[in-house]
């Protein structure tokens, strides 16, 4: 006896309605990943073009600032009276044509510097922080890249852990480099206001891995000695990408300490 199962090719509704519910399930996930990568990308590059113009505007801060003893002694001035410690006031640095005076300018009031015409479409807003320390100073306690600092001054360690409190935990800032006395470069990566004024240094910079004890002369322990720099360049974007920058100037060619 024959037996018909009547069988005939194809799919039937419910399997053409899955499969296509399948497909466009891919097809979206598809789209999706290339649309985040596309987001992606393009905050990459938006990143890549905000960091560009800063350190375009800060080269031309930094040649501004080392070419001549006149413009040096424009940029570090704050106010008509300027401070004998550290000077604590903040100045936007604007890139475009114009050149305000420091003379009679109020320490909180922002100045405008003349760049060398360098002009850019919405440039980053940067500032920058005089350092006002005279002397030499140097780590005096702590272990593992967290230590406590003194000055050869008087009144120096005081004024210089306030501007480190200023500059990362009111700026933000996530790195500052200073000058060791052997010439190493070494990098500060945060401060604690509130452990005994503690810095934290990189232990992939150049700093001291340990202190000795007990503490030799500036001559005898160049590597534990330091000298803070003399400007701090920052800024930071307001918008989702949440960008940051700081650049140190540790000296001044023109008019060094």
């Amino acid at each position: 006896m024959k037996i018909n199962l009547n069988l005939k090719p194809g799919f039937s509704l419910i399997e053409l309605l899955v499969a296509m519910a399948i497909i466009s399930l891919v097809m979206y996930s598809g789209f999706k990943s290339i649309a985040m990568l596309e987001q992606r990308s393009g905050a990459a590059q938006k990143r890549v073009i905000w960091h560009e113009k800063a350190e375009l505007i800060f080269n031309s801060f930094y040649a501004l600032y080392h070419s001549s003893i006149v413009n040096t002694a424009l940029i570090e001035k704050l106010n008509t009276n300027p401070q004998v410690s550290v000077t604590g006031a903040n100045i936007d640095i604007v890139v475009d044509n114009t050149l305000a005076s420091a003379t009679g300018d109020a320490a909180s009031s922002p100045k405008k510097l003349f760049l060398h015409n360098v002009k850019t479409d919405s440039p980053p807003s940067l500032k920058y922080r005089v350092i006002n320390i005279s002397g030499n100073c140097f780590f005096k306690t702590g272990s593992a890249y967290v230590y406590g600092i003194d000055c050869t001054n008087a009144g120096a360690a005081v004024a210089l852990n306030a501007e480190m409190n200023a500059i990362f935990n009111t700026h933000g800032i996530l790195e500052m480099n200073i000058a060791m006395l052997d010439g190493r470069i070494c990098k500060v990566v945060s401060y604690n206001a509130n452990d005994n004024g503690n810095w934290t240094l990189s232990p992939n910079s150049q700093c001291p891995s340990s202190i000795p004890s007990p503490l030799p002369s500036a001559s005898a322990s160049p590597t534990t000695y330091f000298m803070p720099p003399r400007i701090i360049v920052f800024g930071s974007d307001a918008s989702s990408l949440n960008l940051k920058y700081a650049r140190s100037v540790l000296e001044n060619l023109g008019s060094p300490r």
